[in-house]
């Protein structure tokens, strides 16, 4: 048999992305498009293969398009469409390729009753952003003056399109450009698949000890599972399937599977955002919350505040950085800052008890508190920076603290913002775990050392 004639199973739909511009090769800008566009291809069935940033130099525009062409079926640019002197994507991948630039005439028309509609005459710089590489078409942009390009290279097997850097732009142009890939991918063989995800979030546990106590579990290909860290230290377990129909089953099957050791720093959905489900909890339980900071500085109150619905459940926030102010309005002893310390197990708990007792109804208000040391300076060899109380006061009286210890190797320049974060969510995690789950326990199972990299 001729080795020809075997039916070959039509291949992915591969997706690489080139974001254009000195100004996020240099780091100015972050390319966001990046992410979204991989998330996107992921959705439609596509393989996201490479993500690539080259600056304003029309040679490297194109060497970087050679380069991902070589790799992908559709390269998608972003950026270097506006009509500064700067902006050399088209003119790149014309002179490249080695064909003229031709106008547009309904982009053309389009942006001129743009400028019109607003009273002003479209500058003349303008109109290059209108003329497009021969045979290539236009992508219209409702809310911007630069056009989209599509452009297939049927000898080589390839798409090549161009959107707008500015996100809001590229991102509203996308459902054309997501209708012109189903078309094409049709035409050239190339198959979607379908993936399906779920998150599984968990904190208070590092990625490897997470990846100890799984595992087996940890390499599962039905479903695939990947870890990630996020820069508040919480792991993503990130759980996926390709084409099956019963996908929530397998995702379900999986989860009933992790072991007991992990279950106690499993977050409940919506990770992302722990405030709004802390403060469903409350309702539930008809319990109300008083937030003392010291550290964090308000940024836990706020994560309480932006929340619609917060003024229902919560009594006082207030910030007592110093000890004078922990003393006047927390009631903490002046014995006990001089005998502990303000960063102690001792103080977290008298803040917590003491903001609960500032509530009109005492008897169903949880005090949250939290005291540390956020850097860069102020740390010792017994209280080094990174070190932080969380204590929380339940109605009954009990009051529980622990201590975590964040990453001191952060560099300086934004150690504070990043413990200030971390904190707030250590904080949310205590005020779940004890008050609103297990009363009668510790916050957590055992003392924990949150594991977060040294560059993040």
């Amino acid at each position: 048999m001729n080795p020809t004639s075997f039916n070959h199973p039509p291949r992915p739909l591969n997706i690489a992305t080139l974001a254009v511009g000195d100004e996020v090769l240099w780091g100015e800008v972050v390319n966001t498009n990046a992410s979204w566009l991989a998330e996107q291809a992921r959705l439609m069935g596509a393989a996201p293969i490479r993500h690539t940033c080259v600056g304003d130099d029309p040679r490297d525009i194109f060497q970087a398009t050679q380069d991902a062409l070589t790799q992908c079926d559709c390269l998608i640019l972003t950026g270097g469409l506006g009509p500064t002197e700067d902006d050399l994507t088209l003119n790149a991948l014309a002179e490249g390729f080695g064909v003229p630039l031709v106008e547009d005439q309904a982009s053309l028309a389009v942006m001129a009753s743009r400028f019109q509609a607003v009273g002003k005459t479209m500058p003349a710089s303008n109109h290059k952003q209108v003329m497009l590489p021969l045979q290539s078409e236009a992508i219209y942009n409702p809310i911007g003056t630069a056009p989209g390009m599509w452009w297939e290279r049927a000898e080589a097997g390839k798409v090549i399109v161009a959107l707008p850097g500015i996100p809001a732009e590229m991102r509203v142009m996308w459902p054309d450009v997501h209708s012109l890939l189903l078309a094409w991918a049709k035409t050239q063989q190339k198959t979607l698949v379908a993936r399906h995800t779920r998150d599984v979030w968990f904190y208070g546990i590092g990625e490897s000890h997470l990846a100890e106590a799984l595992g087996g579990l940890a390499h599962f290909q039905r479903p695939e599972v990947a870890p990630y860290v996020s820069d508040d230290g919480r792991v993503r377990l990130r759980l996926s399937v390709s084409e099956e129909s019963d996908a929530d089953a397998i995702f379900d099957r999986f989860v009933q599977q992790l072991p007991e050791a992990v279950r106690p720093f499993m977050l409940d959905a919506p990770a992302s955002r722990l405030a709004p489900l802390l403060l469903a909890q409350l309702a539930q339980a008809g319990l109300r919350l008083a937030v003392a900071e010291s550290c964090t500085g308000g940024s836990l109150s706020h994560a309480f505040i932006q929340e619609a619905g917060a003024s229902a459940f919560i009594d006082a926030n207030i910030v007592t950085y110093s000890n004078a102010a922990k003393v006047k309005y927390l009631g903490v002893s002046e014995a006990l800052l001089q005998q502990h310390g303000a960063v102690s197990s001792e103080v977290a708990k008298a803040m917590a008890q003491g903001v609960r007792l500032l509530s009109d109804t005492p008897e169903t208000c949880v005090g949250l508190a939290t005291t540390g040391i956020a850097g860069p300076e102020g740390g010792t060899p017994l209280k080094p920076v990174g070190v932080l109380w969380v204590a929380v006061a339940l109605p009954s009286g009990q009051v529980f603290a622990q201590e975590a210890r964040l990453n001191p190797l952060w560099d300086r320049a934004s150690l504070q913002a990043r413990f200030v974060n971390t904190a707030c969510f250590h904080a949310l995690q205590a005020l779940r775990y004890n008050a609103l789950q297990k009363e009668d326990r510790e916050l957590l199972p055992t003392p924990v050392a949150l594991e977060l990299p040294a560059q993040l």
